[in-house]
């Protein structure tokens, strides 16, 4: 199954789509924790990528594609996004539309090609019960693979008005228990495996203070 970005305008629901994509970058710039934990995903993924042996030219296309994975979420609101509660249903569904509408935002800026593809996709399941277009396995990019491990990683150790943040050996043992189904059990042991040298190396570099 493929997502058409083409007729995804129409899941927008937050009142920020109406924004220009230009506005929407400088919105992203300004977001002090969310451009932080975009910067840490992008050296994460960087990492596991040429870990994983992947030609220069696709490490450095997802090295920009974990830059701006979230760049979606300016549509969403920060209402949403830093809940303290549970999310309604319909919260829900809008928090997961925030892939297809990074991808727009991106495509408004004139980007293309995989790049937009990897942001679309970052938070497919292997298993294929991810979102927005449920693909499994390596029907997944593998750029959105190693997305969602770099991603899912540094989520659970940033804080959140949501939930505690978990040490890093407590976020190990979840990519280790969710490998198969939500994640490319290939990607966790890479970034197990390298996980020392990785997270001291990539994970404090911040864009902003």
């Amino acid at each position: 199954m493929s997502c058409n970005l083409g007729g995804e305008k129409s899941l927008v629901i937050s009142p920020a789509s109406k924004m220009f994509p230009l506005n929407e970058l400088s919105q992203f710039f300004c977001n002090r924790q969310l451009c932080n934990h975009c910067l840490r995903v992008a050296n994460y993924a960087a990492f596991l990528a040429r870990i994983l042996g992947l030609m220069e030219d696709e490490e450095t296309t997802i090295y920009l594609a974990g830059f701006f994975h979230d760049i979606g979420k300016i549509r969403v609101g920060e209402t949403i996004l830093c809940k303290p509660s549970s999310l309604t249903t319909l919260e829900r569904e809008i928090v997961e539309k925030h892939p297809v509408c990074g991808a727009l935002v991106l495509r408004g800026l004139g980007l293309k090609g995989p790049l937009l593809s990897l942001v679309l996709h970052h938070h497919e399941h292997f298993d294929g019960n991810g979102y927005p277009a449920r693909l499994s396995g390596e029907g997944i990019p593998v750029g959105a693979r190693i997305l969602g491990v770099a991603d899912a990683y540094d989520a659970m150790t940033s804080p959140r008005s949501y939930r505690r943040v978990l040490s890093p050996e407590e976020a190990i043992d979840e990519l280790k228990r969710c490998k198969g189904t939500q994640f490319d059990p290939v990607v966790v042991e890479a970034f197990v495996d390298s996980h020392p040298y990785l997270t001291r190396h990539t994970g404090q570099r911040c864009l902003v203070g």
